[in-house]
């Protein structure tokens, strides 16, 4: 699991990482997916255990993951707000595929931690920045974030309109009055 000790919960399932508490880049991502969350699920079939955290991540060259045995995105602090967006989508789409078993995770004495895309055994390790892209896993997350962040960037859009088209109707509400 990748929450530490020192992480606090700021939200309901969603963590940060003390380095990032006051950090308001990470703040904003931590609102981000927040106020995001209910389109994805819309547009995504993921378990709705699936919780958050925001922080530095060590790794090199990664700016998120997802830990399909303990249901955790994890989301760098230290992007710009719209690659995190895109970052969010992309591990939301990993979620999607554990969560429907057609990605697999299986321990193998003989072979250790083995892939399994759509019931067939991927050997590749992913170990060079070619092979890691042409995993049929990262294929589809990349080629579906985009189109994703589009589409629930749209959604906000509408549900925002929406609460300012009820906000102006009740102020423009005529009030009875006698003569």
């Amino acid at each position: 699991m990748c929450f530490k000790i020192t992480d606090r919960e700021v939200s309901k399932n969603l963590w940060m990482a003390q380095s990032a508490i006051n950090d308001d880049n990470a703040a904003l991502i931590a609102k981000i997916i927040k106020a995001t969350l209910p389109e994805f699920r819309k547009l995504l079939n993921f378990s709705r255990d699936v919780r958050f955290r925001v922080g530095p991540i060590k790794k090199r060259l990664s700016n998120g993951r997802y830990w399909s045995m303990s249901e955790v995105v994890e989301i760098d602090s230290r992007q710009t707000p719209e690659e995190a967006l895109e970052v969010l989508a992309h591990e939301l789409v990993h979620a999607e595929q554990y969560h429907e078993k057609r990605l697999v995770n299986k321990w193998l004495k003989r072979d250790g931690w083995v892939c399994y895309w759509n019931g067939k055994r991927n050997n590749s390790k992913g170990s060079t920045y070619n092979s890691y892209m042409s995993q049929p896993w990262e294929v589809e997350a990349y080629s579906r974030q985009l189109s994703l962040v589009k589409t629930v960037h749209k959604l906000m859009i509408k549900k925002i309109e929406k609460r300012n088209e009820k906000k102006q109707s009740r102020t423009q509400r005529p009030t009875n009055t006698q003569v």
